[in-house]
């Protein structure tokens, strides 16, 4: 999971807050209604594109590492609020990994980190 500075909203078990920051479990939303957020990510890291922003050297990081991305185009301006940025990369157990509005420099850096290869090469 990559930090994010600022607070996190308080953790109330009595009160659900949705929110978009690394750790959280990711928001769902309608995409139709019939379709949920939730139904279109992908079986491993799925990134959300909620405007178009380029992405191939954070795609082709994860290609190179052999690990699975589902780039999901969104078109919902609910999901542009709720999430807060342009690109969000969602773990396979549905919570958010990363998030922001240009793909970082250091993709694979990136990648590692979310993949746990970072934390135990490191070790």
């Amino acid at each position: 999971m990559a930090g994010e500075a600022g607070a996190a909203p308080p953790d109330d078990p009595h009160r659900y807050v949705p929110s978009a920051r690394p750790g959280a479990r990711a928001p769902d939303v309608w995409l139709s209604s019939d379709v949920a957020l939730f139904d279109r990510f992908g079986p491993e890291f799925t990134l959300l594109k909620l405007q178009e922003t380029p992405t191939a050297a954070l795609e082709q990081a994860f290609h190179r590492r052999g690990v699975a991305l589902t780039v999901l185009p969104v078109d919902n301006d609910e999901a542009r609020t709720l999430y807060g940025t342009r690109l969000v990369l969602i773990r396979p157990d549905h919570h958010v990994a990363w998030r922001g509005d240009v793909a970082p420099e250091d993709a694979g850096g990136l990648v590692d980190r979310v993949t746990g290869k970072e934390s135990y090469e490191t070790r």
